[in-house]
């Protein structure tokens, strides 16, 4: 069982019962300042801290141009800067490098326009293939 929330409460009960915890919009840094409690909330249940699985939902937009990336960006103005991983392919497995090297190990991507666009195809082709080979999350 996966449970998702951003508050102290729900991350306690995530750390003593959940096999993982899913936030959404989290920045990298947000991640690493988060830690610290996550490992006492486990701790504080009897749990070793590693085995607390973590995901974050984020928007996944691999766009081909600047002018695309500005239309995405806009549309999705609601959606809190960090949760916004758009931009090149390049870039976007630079930013999903950021949270695996955070100990990110499971992703929730909603992607945008998935029946107009290319982003699935791009996604699949270019991007998990790279994250998935040449990054390694236990």
């Amino acid at each position: 069982m996966w449970i998702g929330g951003e508050g102290d409460r729900v991350q306690r009960i995530a750390a003593k019962h959940a096999q993982g915890l899913n936030v959404r919009w989290w920045s990298p840094q947000q991640v690493t300042q988060r830690r610290g409690f996550l490992t006492q909330a486990s701790e504080a249940a009897g749990r070793d801290p590693d085995t607390l699985r973590l995901s974050v939902t984020l928007l996944l937009a691999p766009t081909q141009s600047g002018e695309e990336e500005v239309r995405i960006r806009e549309e999705f103005a609601s959606i809190p800067e960090p949760g916004l991983i758009v931009g090149t392919p390049d870039r976007c497995v630079e930013r999903i490098r950021e949270y695996q090297d955070r100990g990110v190990g499971h992703f929730l991507f909603t992607i945008p326009h998935v029946v107009k666009s290319d982003y699935l195809h791009i996604i699949g082709s270019d991007i998990i293939p790279r994250v998935k080979t040449e990054v390694t999350i236990p």
